[in-house]
């Protein structure tokens, strides 16, 4: 229901010029949102080997939590910490992401549900598409749901085609060892 409330509200704003909604993909948007033809783009992650996922805005590494008996991904809860790493592997014109820790063994791959970006078995692993910009990469699903994180609060990471003005904001990547 809050999903559908926010979406509303967005629709709402946006169509009076109260907000702008910046939506990657989208045809006016700005020359650092990535377009259509660059999330065709495959860009260049390192495939079958450890490494950091950070988000360059907050400055915070991708790592696990435990939420309703499941590990989530999210964002660290301090600036300039790496979190947990994580594994590219490669899966036809896409990549799987499997962090290196879970609390349940055999239930370590990114699957995006509804609420989250949850830890599941590798059948159940979601495909992303790595999406080149200026600001870093994003990482999104068939559906070209993108992740994103609270502006405030816990980043717990979910997928969105769209994000409401300082509610969420879309997740820009970068790769550290």
């Amino acid at each position: 229901m809050f999903a559908f409330r926010r979406t509303v509200v967005a629709a709402v704003l946006a169509s009076v010029g109260l907000v702008s909604l910046t939506v990657p993909g989208a045809q006016a948007e700005p020359a650092n949102t990535p377009t259509v033809a660059a999330a065709r783009a495959a860009a260049a992650v390192p495939v079958d080997t450890p490494v950091h996922l950070i988000e360059n805005v907050s400055n915070r590494g991708a790592t696990i939590e435990v939420y309703a008996n499941w590990d989530y991904a999210l964002l660290t809860n301090d600036r300039g910490s790496k979190g947990t790493k994580v594994i590219f592997r490669q899966q036809g014109d896409g990549y799987t992401i499997e962090s290196t820790f879970g609390h349940w063994s055999g239930y370590t791959y990114w699957h995006g549900v509804g609420n989250g970006i949850k830890l599941d078995t590798r059948e159940n692993a979601t495909v992303f598409k790595v999406v080149p910009s200026s600001r870093g990469f994003l990482i999104a699903d068939r559906h070209d749901n993108y992740a994103t994180y609270p502006s405030n609060g816990k980043g717990w990471f979910q997928l969105f085609n769209t994000v409401l003005p300082n509610f969420r904001e879309f997740a820009y990547f970068r790769i550290e060892e």
